[in-house]
């Protein structure tokens, strides 16, 4: 999320107070590019095996949040298109860790 990005004028944080960086730091970035639509980081020294394995996650997370969203919220979004958009990204990146 944007707001997860603070610019101090001299580094730039990133800063995930949702799950308080209880996980691999890799699966964060995975799932900012999954969110922001981006592509793996070429800057970043990661085995493609293990870039894509935490993408996918990432990507199947968000689709299965939706899923249990829209069985539970009366906010007024469209979760199935945000599921499907997930899902199908999880199914790119699974038929790319297939070849």
């Amino acid at each position: 999320m944007p707001g997860n990005f603070i610019d101090d004028g001299e580094r730039l944080w990133l800063i995930d107070w949702e799950y308080a960086g209880v996980g691999p730091p890799l699966f964060d970035l995975a799932g900012f590019a999954n969110n922001a639509d981006l592509e793996a980081f070429g800057s970043v020294e990661v085995a493609t095996a293990h870039w894509d394995a935490f993408e996918a996650i990432a990507a199947l997370r968000e689709s299965l949040w939706a899923v249990v969203q829209a069985g539970v919220t009366t906010i007024e979004f469209d979760y199935d298109g945000y599921r499907d958009n997930h899902h199908a990204r999880y199914r790119a990146v699974r038929s790319r860790m297939q070849t």
